[in-house]
């Protein structure tokens, strides 16, 4: 998986979008617990009553140079945590921040990798495409946004939720 977006933010401000706590609050997870520093916690959670399902506990920050490229490891949702959250090694996801020099705008790449190649993990690969494109794309308009962020939340959370029953429909699921 590979998307790349242009945030309109300085490339410091998009780094601590992923590295800081309040920030991925207010736009990938619920709760986060983030260490930033290679072996600290990259733990999100989507589920703060269960902590233990839908999360990304355990992972961890695999590579880290601050404003320019942040690495770590990565579990599956409920529906795939069966297979890929007990795998040696985990998916992993690199995020590269590059600065754009002719505004205050900063072109990121995010990749992840580590997929195996059978059915249960191609249909979590094509749900977890379409799933970094929409928290990208929300975070896209958060850099441009100065408007109330929880209202953005909420129309995006219809939006994602939209996309993954067309997902589940393409792949016959439903």
């Amino acid at each position: 998986i590979h998307h790349k977006v242009k945030l309109h933010c300085s490339q410091q401000k998009s780094f601590e979008m992923f590295t800081k706590n309040d920030n991925l609050q207010k736009w990938l997870a619920e709760n986060a617990d983030v260490e930033p520093y290679v072996g600290g916690k990259y733990e999100l959670f989507w589920d703060v009553n269960n902590k233990k399902i839908n999360s990304t506990l355990g992972c961890k920050i695999t590579a880290i140079e601050h404003n320019n490229l942040l690495c770590f490891e990565w579990k599956g949702a409920a529906q795939f945590a069966g297979f890929m959250n007990t795998v040696d090694p985990l998916t992993h996801v690199t995020v590269i921040f590059i600065p754009d020099s002719n505004d205050e705008s900063t072109q990121i790449h995010l990749i992840h990798t580590g997929w195996r190649s059978d059915e249960n993990w191609e249909s979590a690969r094509r749900w977890f495409d379409s799933a970094w494109e929409n928290a990208l794309d929300y975070f896209l308009v958060l850099s441009f946004s100065r408007l109330n962020e929880v209202n953005i939340r909420k129309v995006f959370t219809i939006c994602s939720i939209l996309m993954l029953f067309i997902v589940y429909l393409k792949s016959g699921c439903i």
